[in-house]
């Protein structure tokens, strides 16, 4: 039977290649790429990773010069600070106040001061891009001041209401017009 005959391959990527066929005839890059047009299509050498480092740095350039997109927009402004604040307003907050309402005001500020650490290589990056590269460590020190600070107006706008929506709907607008 054909099908028990794929199970024998030796490891799980040779038993996909053999239910997707070759390698390099794969995707829907695969046209573009044996085309004459395949000069002209920005990121066709990803494909077979024959990529060169200045189309990596055009695309790129490209994608931050002339906005992020719906979907970046979406996850920046929506999805983004949703998570954020059913982490830290809703579970961490729940979790801090057995030991008052202050210790869960200020102390989910502080771990979403923290949280915005892994923010930093996005920053590093862009700003590579633009060709005025930050320094890690100041990066890292502004996006905690930063983070923490939001983190005491969302926490804020959680005390006073004793809601998350007030919170989620701040840092949805902060997230939309502030970066």
């Amino acid at each position: 039977i054909p099908i028990f005959s794929r199970l024998r391959a030796r490891t799980l990527r040779d038993f996909f290649d053999t239910l997707r066929g070759p390698r390099a005839q794969r995707g829907p890059l695969f046209a573009v790429q044996n085309s004459e047009k395949s000069k002209n299509f920005p990121g066709a050498g990803w494909y077979n990773g024959a990529i060169r480092p200045e189309e990596v740095d055009a695309v790129a350039k490209r994608l931050l010069v002339y906005g992020p997109g719906l979907l970046s927009l979406a996850c920046g402004a929506l999805l983004t600070p949703l998570f954020e604040e059913l982490l830290f307003r809703g579970w961490v907050w729940r979790g801090l106040e057995r030991h008052g309402q202050r210790a869960a005001y200020l102390g989910s500020a502080a771990l979403f001061g923290l949280w915005h650490l892994g923010y930093v290589p996005s920053i590093l990056w862009r700003t590579a891009l633009l060709g005025r590269p930050a320094a890690p460590l100041e990066a890292a020190a502004w996006k905690v001041l930063a983070g923490t600070v939001f983190g005491l107006l969302f926490g804020a706008a959680q005390y006073k209401s004793g809601r998350i929506c007030p919170s989620l709907l701040l840092h949805m607008a902060v997230n939309t017009f502030g970066s």
